[in-house]
């Protein structure tokens, strides 16, 4: 963890947080009860991409988006960052 890092919890995901610098960690690694920060994956376009999980299944997202919704408040409900 770095100075200033921030840690909030992703919305529908219980069991992740992400950082005001783009981490995202899992608050319970493979079912082993310890904190993990993930390793994103890098898309063609150069965005960052992590999967969570919920209830067993799995579902890609952009690490950029995670960092905005829990960040940057959206009063309006836009759909762009």
């Amino acid at each position: 963890m770095q100075i200033g890092e921030i840690w909030k919890p992703v919305k529908g995901y219980e069991n992740y947080e992400i950082s005001n610098l783009g981490m995202v960690k899992s608050l319970n690694y493979k079912r082993t009860g310890k904190e993990e920060v993930l390793k994103p994956q890098k898309y063609k376009n150069g965005y960052l991409l992590v999967t969570l999980y919920k209830n067993g299944k799995g579902k890609t997202l952009l690490v950029h988006r995670l960092v905005a919704e829990a960040f940057i408040p959206n009063p309006y409900g836009l759909p762009e960052i």
